[in-house]
């Protein structure tokens, strides 16, 4: 059975892959896929250009992390979500 991109992308989100990268230029496509498959998971978008943001108003988050210090950090938020 072919899975569709949401479904496929719910898969990761079930199988609790932390990190999900897409490489993509359409970011509202991408955001509205994400949306739908994530199923109420609490979303951390980190990206090149603002760093930390905040997915929905995509509004930079304080401090603006590096990519390295953003994912040690999440990795943290992560361990103590599952103790």
């Amino acid at each position: 059975m072919e899975l569709n991109a949401t479904q496929k992308l719910a898969s990761y989100v079930d199988a609790l892959r932390p990190i999900i990268y897409i490489h993509s230029f359409d970011f509202q496509a991408v955001d509205l896929l994400i949306s739908a498959a994530s199923k109420g998971f609490t979303i951390y978008e980190y990206n090149e250009a603002d760093k930390y943001v905040n997915f929905v108003s995509k509004v930079p988050k304080e401090p603006a992390y590096q990519l390295n210090q953003f994912l040690a950090l999440l990795d943290i938020r992560l361990v103590a979500e599952f103790k």
